[in-house]
């Protein structure tokens, strides 16, 4: 079954070179937005890395799309964040005490917990729009979510 997997894979990457482009950059993308992070794009991205590595794929193409399809992906879930706040604090949802306590959490915080969550699985799906919903700084976000990406 697993050779199967793999043999599948090796003649994908062969016979169809700039999907693999599409979909590291489509997945990359897609782990940011907290609703369809299920997705495996870190294994698949691992996966099109090795390719990568043996000269069958194009690093030069796959890495710069592979961080802007993550910088993108995690801006929408950002700003998917931030049209939650706005629904939550006109239900009543949010508790102010806890709400205070996450705000100054973030921006003592924020930046580094926005880059660091990039190599914690389900942090980094997450952080996004955690970082929306509280309010987080547009720019500072964007120049942390940046570095994260490329790291």
């Amino acid at each position: 079954m697993a050779h199967s997997i793999i043999e599948f894979i090796n003649n994908f990457v062969l016979n169809h070179t700039s999907w693999v482009y599409f979909f590291a950059f489509t997945f990359a993308l897609l782990e940011g937005v907290v609703i369809l992070s299920v997705l495996p794009g870190t294994t698949l991205i691992l996966i099109f890395g090795t390719f990568a590595v043996s000269g069958k794929v194009d690093i030069y193409y796959l890495v710069p799309l592979v961080v802007l399809g993550a910088f993108i992906g995690d801006n929408i879930g950002y700003v998917l964040g931030r049209y939650a706040h706005k629904i939550i604090e006109k239900s009543g949802m949010i508790d102010n005490v806890y709400y205070d306590l996450s705000k100054e959490f973030i921006k003592k915080h924020g930046g580094k917990s926005i880059f660091f969550a990039r190599f914690v699985s389900i942090l980094k799906e997450s952080a996004p729009f955690t970082a929306g919903v509280m309010e987080m700084n547009r720019l500072r976000f964007s120049i942390y979510n940046f570095l994260g990406a490329l790291g």
